[in-house]
């Protein structure tokens, strides 16, 4: 009798657990194709019918393979789902079905973007000859004699069926049943009711797949256009598809049945709004800057916690992204410089929105993520795609006729020339002058079109079953500081203060200044000052510093418009929002303007982490805290297992408890010698540098470069800031600091591991 009650209540639950599955809907209403289009249909695609319920495609035996695409779409998108439905093709025939079908003018061909399951008359594995769509289908099935990647029932060119019986012949139906469920990063093909094959459907094992497959070959690029094999299986979401191809093919019983009880499931993970800013120093409000008008990022402090003495690994674009980016420092990449991509010394490694992607979430990279050159593909669900109308390196995009016109006399000077950088690096060395203030709209200019793309972006991830991880990467501050007017307007100049500390560290090599080489490629600033030599004339000092600002509330106000966004689709309060700045900037200080030095107003970043779990809102932490931390904090905070080899330290605890005592040091370097600088020295020199509660220590060793290693000490470095919080003097040389040299030297070479916090971190995301 108990028995029986507890069975009846277990029958129970499990019926109300399914009850969140759609029911299973025909996808044929009648005798018509209602709710179906061809791909990219131009009204000359033609083949498909439906008779007596049957949706049949009646292609032309003779013809060859791969002219044009008459390949028939479903009208609605799916995400996850399960799909029914028979099946019979004439002899020699060949069809398929392909989910994630993304229909867009980059892509010449459905299957760029859905994979397939085969559909094909088993008997062309016995006699390759008989195969329709001319040689390029019998060559497809002699290669595939052995592997059976292209047999019935295959994730095509990925996953072989595990029987190969079960087939029956030509003329014959055979039901398929398809799941397709990325909750469970599982593929199913159930053939005649015998499962025959199972795949992931995303991560480290489908990559491998994909990776041995001929989706991974470059030389298709010639047919398939510039999108190539980029985009293939990225989208958990997109069109279902059944294929054309030489000869008959007829399909019933065509139902589905969405699996939407996975939304819930996913609610619990946080998404990620990552918003990188180049150049920014930490002079927003939030820092305490009165001067600067940034109410979006003053905004987005206010509901999360204000990194104060945050620092860079190294104070130049690409290193900085490369070490935030993979939670290693720049040693362990061996990336120091603009040039080197990262994972030419350390391919495997899995970046941030690559655990991320691995992970379940689907991850987009909009703009500057990493440096400019690399968008690293293998980290996003879907390539990066450039802005329309904006070149591939928007840095120096100009609005009024002067700039235009020294950019195109740049540029013919250089087809002139033959050479071929333009095509490779967009404008970015076709710089006009340094600032730009021309009354355009916000999207004149690249940051303001990609938060136009960025909101379309978010508005269709809103229905979207899986998590995301959104990068916004913004330009500006970058140079040339080109704003809309109205940003400029915000800002009176005579009024803009200027450097205190227009000069050289005393008792420092005036080398480790940075030269500015940066700003001397723009048309206007040629011949400005170096550091060694006397300040810049005040009224140049302010336009600069005017541009910077402008360029600053410009991006700020495109801050605004995503969270604004945010709010609006209801995604703000389970969605993270980091804001960080990948290095400082001298505006003036030490007579320098750029970055690139190891001294605090070019190592100290702003960074912001706000939003869902983020419990002590509007609160400000001392704590020493590195650019490494980001990577191992964002996995915690979506409760993933941290992975061991990151060289930074969850700061979790610290948006919990913001006045908890913290790391000793924060570690940054820089490699002079492959940038700018005022004096030429031999060779190259490295710094490595610790940031302490009270000391900045710095030293410089002749680097060489042939064994990437350090050799001789050639200079030290020792700045107090409870007395000189500016970093103007440097009391290294002072007998009086022999001690405090000798500690802090001790201290930088046993390294970051030395300075990790002492305390034991309570948490289950360790």
């Amino acid at each position: 009798m108990n028995n029986k009650i507890i069975l009846l209540c277990l029958t129970i639950v499990l019926t109300n657990c399914s009850s969140t599955d759609s029911e299973w809907i025909s996808l044929i209403a009648d005798n018509s194709l209602e709710g179906w289009h061809i791909f990219q249909d131009d009204g000359s695609k033609k083949g498909w019918i439906v008779e007596d319920r049957t949706l049949v495609f009646n292609g032309v035996s003779d013809m060859e393979s791969g002219e044009g695409d008459a390949s028939l779409l479903s009208d609605k998108v799916y995400g996850n789902f399960e799909i029914k439905f028979d099946w019979k093709i004439i002899p020699g025939g060949n069809s398929g079905f392909m989910w994630g079908v993304r229909e867009d003018e980059k892509y010449n061909y459905p299957y760029q973007t859905g994979p397939e399951i085969q559909i094909l008359d088993p008997a062309i594995y016995d006699d390759p000859n008989i195969a329709l769509g001319g040689e390029i289908e019998i060559n497809n099935a002699i290669e595939d004699l052995i592997t059976h990647k292209h047999f019935v029932g295959a994730l095509y060119d990925l996953s072989a069926p595990e029987k190969t019986n079960v087939a029956r012949p030509s003329e014959q139906w055979n039901s398929y049943h398809i799941k397709i469920d990325y909750k469970a990063n599982r593929g199913e093909v159930i053939l005649n009711d015998v499962l025959i094959n199972s795949f992931p459907l995303e991560g480290p094992e489908w990559d491998a797949m994909v990776l041995n497959s001929k989706f991974s070959r470059p030389e298709d690029a010639e047919y398939l256009g510039d999108a190539r094999w980029f985009d293939y299986g990225k989208f958990s979401k997109g069109h279902i598809c059944f294929q054309d191809h030489p000869g008959m093919v007829s399909f019933r019983n065509i139902k589905i049945r969405e699996l939407d009880n996975y939304i819930a499931a996913d609610k619990s993970l946080p998404n990620i709004l990552f918003i990188p800013v180049d150049d920014l120093r930490p002079d927003i409000g939030a820092y305490g800057d009165e001067f600067i008008k940034t109410p979006n990022m003053d905004r987005l402090a206010r509901q999360g916690v204000t990194f104060d003495r945050a620092y860079c690994q190294q104070a130049v674009c690409n290193p900085s992204r490369a070490s935030l980016l993979t939670g290693l420092r720049p040693d362990s990449i061996q990336v120091w410089d603009l040039r080197t991509d990262f994972r030419d010394n350390v391919p495997d490694v899995v970046t941030l929105p690559q655990f991320f992607k691995q992970h379940g979430y689907t991850t987009i990279g909009l703009g500057k993520a990493f440096h400019n050159n690399d968008p690293d593909t293998i980290s996003w669900s879907i390539t990066p795609e450039n802005i329309n109308g904006f070149p591939f390196d928007p840095d120096a995009v100009y609005a009024n006729e002067e700039n235009l016109a020294i950019q195109q006399e740049k540029i013919e000077q250089l087809k002139a020339e033959g050479k071929s950088r333009i095509d490779q690096l967009g404008h970015w060395y076709v710089k006009a002058n340094a600032t730009e203030n021309a009354d355009v709209d916000d999207d004149a200019y690249y940051d303001g079109a990609q938060t136009t793309r960025a909101i379309e972006i978010l508005q269709e991830l809103k229905s979207e079953s899986k998590p995301f991880f959104l990068s916004v990467g913004y330009y500006r501050p970058h140079l040339p500081f080109n704003a809309p007017k109205k940003y400029w307007d915000l800002y009176n100049r005579s009024e803009i203060p200027l450097a205190e500390n227009q000069y050289i560290p005393e008792g420092s090599p005036a080398y480790l200044v940075h030269g500015e080489a940066e700003l001397r490629g723009y048309s206007d600033c040629h011949n400005l000052p170096l550091p060694g030599e006397a300040a810049w004339d005040e009224d140049r000092q302010r336009e600069i510093k005017h541009g910077y600002y402008a360029s600053v509330s410009y991006t700020d106000a495109q801050i605004g418009r995503l969270l604004d966004e945010l709010e609006r689709l209801g995604l703000a309060e389970n969605t993270l929002v980091v804001l960080w700045g990948d290095h400082g900037w001298k505006l003036g200080e030490h007579n320098g303007w750029c970055k690139q030095t190891n001294y605090e107003i070019d190592t100290r970043v702003p960074l912001i982490i706000s939003g869902s779990g983020v419990s002590a809102k509007g609160r400000h932490t001392k704590a020493l805290t590195e650019f490494v931390d980001i990577y191992p904090t964002l996995c915690a905070l979506a409760n993933f297992a941290v992975p061991e080899h990151l060289q930074g330290t969850s700061l979790v605890p610290l948006l919990e408890n913001p006045d908890l005592e913290w790391k000793t040091a924060a570690y940054s370097q820089f490699l002079l010698g492959r940038f700018g600088r005022t004096k030429t020295v031999e060779g190259e020199q490295m710094g490595y540098t610790i940031r302490t509660d009270r000391y900045r220590y710095v030293e410089w060793y002749n680097w060489i470069k042939e064994d990437k290693m350090a050799g001789d000490l050639l200079s030290k470095e020792l700045f107090d800031h409870q007395i000189d919080p500016q970093e103007n003097k440097n009391i290294a040389a002072d007998p009086a600091q022999r001690e405090i040299v000798e500690a802090l030297s001790q201290q930088l070479k046993k390294g970051w591991r030395y300075s990790k916090p002492q305390i034991r971190i309570s948490t289950e995301n360790e």
